[in-house]
């Protein structure tokens, strides 16, 4: 997801040994202990190389064409755009994460070979919210995402 927004900022804060809170604009979440961040000008990367774990958040300036159904529909499908791989779509749904709407995405292939990666999708007022984290199989739980998810608040 190579979108633009502009940062005023990221705190990080330890947390007891298993995790660590970002907190990124007015987004936080929880995250694995051993996460590397950093921010650009327009996102917060995090990046696990001994888990295999990467994690992107972009927050931007929302546009006519953002919203939930239209986020919905683009990650319905397939969409990785190389020819060395192909992509494969998991499932998507619509949840309430901290009384917010998301778009909740799994795709196989879709940003790196032979990883995961779950997408986040959501928009408040004059704000999009994107999300992505990519994985390799097993290294992320089931419960450690449904954790991550419990703990994304904006």
């Amino acid at each position: 997801m190579n979108l633009i927004c502009k940062t005023l900022g990221v705190f990080l804060i330890i947390l007891p040994i298993t995790s660590f809170a970002i907190s990124f604009k007015n987004v936080s979440f929880d995250l694995k202990k051993d996460m590397k961040c950093t921010k650009t000008e327009d996102s917060i990367y995090c990046l696990n190389k001994k888990k295999s774990i990467v994690l992107n958040l972009t927050i931007r300036k929302r546009t006519s064409s953002d919203s939930l159904m239209t986020y919905k529909k683009h990650l319905s499908k397939n969409i990785a755009k190389t020819t060395s791989y192909r992509s494969k779509f998991k499932s998507v749904k619509k949840v309430y994460l901290s009384d917010r709407a998301w778009i909740i995405s799994n795709h196989y292939q879709s940003e790196y070979p032979n990883f995961f990666t779950q997408y986040y999708a959501s928009v408040k007022g004059e704000k999009t919210y994107l999300l992505s984290i990519s994985y390799k199989d097993g290294q992320l739980s089931e419960k450690e995402l449904e954790t991550f998810s419990k703990t994304l608040t904006f």
